[in-house]
């Protein structure tokens, strides 16, 4: 099943505490991950920049979306058996399907925009947690 995902540059140095600093970090030195949005929030000029200002802030708005999935059905098949994160890796590896899991997964992520203008959306994986651990833009 085809999966919509969308380029993300996140930066190299993540769990950065604003969205100035995680900028400046993301323009130094980006990484660029497919993501797939699963919820989008649309506030006001203000939340937007609160959100940004405490992105290490624990906050239950991230709902501890985040992690990777890939659509490929072999992939899928050996990360269905094991569950477990770090075994579903070691057994990707043993599989020999590490490589293609790599090119096939993508990342759950929250879009964040606002009613103002000005202001670019910033993406949100939680890696299961309930603060902003890693924040990017669309590349």
């Amino acid at each position: 099943m085809a999966t919509e995902t969308i380029n993300i540059r996140f930066p190299a140095l993540n769990k950065n505490g604003d969205l100035a600093d995680n900028d400046a970090r993301i323009a130094g030195d980006p990484r660029v991950s497919r993501c797939k949005v699963v919820k989008t929030l649309v506030v006001p000029p203000a939340v937007y920049d609160a959100l940004g200002a405490t992105l290490l802030d624990n906050n239950a708005i991230w709902e501890k979306i985040g992690g990777a999935e890939t659509d490929d059905p072999d992939c899928r098949a050996v990360l269905d058996h094991e569950g477990e994160e770090r075994g579903a890796f070691l057994a990707l590896q043993k599989a020999g399907l590490i490589d293609r899991f790599r090119q096939t997964c993508y990342t759950f992520v929250v879009e964040v925009k606002t009613t103002g203008k000005g202001r670019e959306p910033f993406y949100v994986n939680t890696e299961g947690y309930d603060y902003a651990r890693y924040v990017g833009r669309a590349a």
